[in-house]
């Protein structure tokens, strides 16, 4: 170490916030600052004497400048940068470790003779810090460094404020503390250590880091103060912003359910953000991978493994829900956990959200879906047996009716009983409660009808080209009563009992939505000049009336042999209700 200032210059090496190392020749550490010794998490005495090589990752000769990686022993050690000065013509050299900012193009060193014999200089303008030698007896403070840069001063008038200027600079609200914090460092002999804000000369404050180491005399009185001071605002600023970061991340992850996690695969520990601890129910200390995996179910724990190794070895989407036993009361908790896999850092990171309400709200609404299918299935079932019973009891009248006019009215009605009966009984049956094949319910209420009439063993042919698709209960119900109409229509007059003939039947959905129903017969047919308008029974105008006011479809009756007629509707004509 240089000789003259001694007093000082030591005062001051202890007092910066920069860590600084004194290493000779070979590259052993022969001093250390305050700040160098808490940075590495060693004291000075097991420092001292200390190759570089174990301290950083320099091997060989350490160049002017550069980056280097402390061994400090913590995990995520960051990359620092440094700046070397020459102390002496022995081949000494101060190592300046920036712990704050990357401080490489600050200033450009030279190493000539003027700053070989002023490194205190050097140190300040490297670092940007004030250096100031407090006399505690007259009060009196010289600074040294770029005042006017960090506090609007010059240097005349920053030197003439004394210690109570310097009070006085002091933020109200930091004031009485930081007088107490220098006070106490003075009496019990320690290094004094404060960050508060101070007033620049234009009236703003910045916070600012001081340090300062006492020197006394003989007796133990205290005579000068040594210390520096830096600007460390923007630091104070990004902490603030780190902190309120973080708190919003707090909430969102409590609001939310929801936490963060890291797996380092090398060291085999646990990173967990305070969601993710909440949610698995951990506490404050370290946790390895081994520990935390102890967590979920044990039926989980293959299907887990699997999905860890087909993300790191196979870059496989990891995307798992499975349950945990939480650590602190045993709760069974659902989880949803998503991660990727960083290669560079051999990491594993991902969140976790405890989905365990909304697997109960679902589980929930599944219950209840299941008990509306059944008790409408149910309805479904009641409501044919009731038209059967309804049916039967209309049977029973016309058969005890004396006059056939008054049994062929009540037959009529029967059938259309039926046809809205088989409706529900298709449904019953059906996994959809809402929608029914419309091709095969036609076929079978065809079916249905024949044997109502007692044809089922007449030559009668059933001819049926029809697609499948699904249909809606309110169009499936008004097809069923006009296939009923024209059934029956052909069953009385095109194919008396006794004749032979053929039904055909014709049912398309064209991609636009419209769907066809064409109905034929080759029976009989209307007489010549009939008028499907003017002179159609009961059972022609209850067609038209169900595909022109229920379906708002068309219907067009054709010429030729037999009976024919078309319609057309929209299928979206009712919205699907289940």
């Amino acid at each position: 170490m240089p000789d003259s200032g001694q007093d000082t210059y030591k005062a001051f090496f202890d007092a910066s916030s920069e860590a600084v190392l004194v290493l000779n020749s070979g590259m052993f550490c022969i001093d250390l600052n305050f700040a160098a010794s808490e940075l590495l998490g060693k004291s000075r005495e097991a420092l001292i004497g200390s190759p570089l090589q174990n301290i950083s990752d320099f091997q060989g000769d350490i160049a002017d400048d550069g980056f280097l990686r402390l061994k400090t022993g913590k995990k995520n050690e960051h990359v620092l940068s440094y700046r070397t000065i020459p102390v002496s013509s022995s081949g000494m050299t101060m190592l300046i470790i920036e712990t704050k900012s990357d401080i490489r193009g600050h200033v450009t060193v030279n190493h000539g003779n003027v700053y070989r014999n002023d490194p205190i200089r050097i140190v300040l303008d490297l670092t940007g810090q004030l250096m100031y030698d407090y006399d505690i007896k007259t009060g009196l403070i010289q600074w040294t460094g770029k005042i006017e840069d960090m506090t609007g001063f010059s240097t005349e008038e920053f030197n003439s404020l004394g210690i109570s200027g310097w009070e006085d600079c002091i933020h109200p609200d930091d004031r009485s503390q930081t007088i107490a914090q220098l006070n106490t460092s003075i009496e019990q002999k320690t290094v004094y250590i404060s960050q508060y804000r101070f007033r620049r000369h234009d009236g703003s404050y910045f916070f600012v880091d001081d340090r300062g180491t006492t020197i006394y005399d003989a007796d133990g009185n205290p005579l000068r103060m040594i210390g520096s001071m830096q600007d460390i605002h923007d630091r104070k600023k990004a902490e603030a912003e780190l902190v309120m970061s973080e708190a919003r991340l707090r909430r969102a992850e409590l609001i939310g359910g929801t936490g963060n996690w890291e797996f380092d695969m090398v060291s085999k520990k646990v990173f967990a953000s305070e969601g993710a601890r909440r949610i698995y129910g951990l506490g404050e200390k370290e946790w390895s991978i081994a520990e935390v995996q102890k967590t979920p179910l044990p039926e989980y724990r293959q299907m887990l493994d699997e999905a860890l190794r087909s993300l790191i070895d196979e870059s496989r989407p990891y995307d798992v829900e499975f349950k945990i036993k939480r650590q602190t009361d045993g709760a069974i908790i659902d989880i949803h956990s998503c991660a990727e896999y960083d290669p560079g850092r051999n990491i594993v990171f991902g969140v976790i959200h405890d989905i365990t309400s909304s697997k109960k709200n679902e589980e929930n609404l599944k219950s209840s879906l299941r008990e509306k299918e059944i008790l409408l299935r149910e309805l479904y079932h009641r409501t044919k047996n009731n038209m059967q019973v309804i049916a039967s009891i209309l049977n029973l009248n016309a058969i005890l009716s004396p006059g056939y006019e008054v049994s062929q009215i009540v037959r009529d009605t029967v059938q259309r009983i039926n046809a809205i009966a088989l409706v529900h009984q298709k449904l019953y049956q059906s996994q959809d409660l809402s929608n029914i094949l419309l091709g095969d319910y036609i076929s079978d209420l065809v079916r249905l009808i024949l044997e109502g009439f007692n044809r089922k063993d007449d030559k009668i042919s059933l001819d049926f080209n029809m697609h499948v698709f699904p249909s809606v209960i309110d169009i499936a119900i008004p097809c069923g009563l006009i296939i009923n109409e024209l059934v029956t229509n052909t069953l009385k007059h095109g194919i008396p009992e006794g004749k032979s003939g053929t039904i055909s039947i014709e049912l398309s959905r064209s991609d636009d939505g419209r769907i066809r129903l064409k109905y034929s017969d080759d029976g009989n047919g209307p007489p010549d000049g009939f008028n499907y308008q003017q002179d159609g029974s009961l059972g022609l105008m209850t067609i038209r009336s169900i595909c022109e006011h229920q379906l708002s479809g068309d219907i067009r009756f054709g010429s030729g042999k037999g009976f024919r007629v078309s319609i057309e509707f929209n299928d979206n004509v009712y919205a699907k209700r289940v």
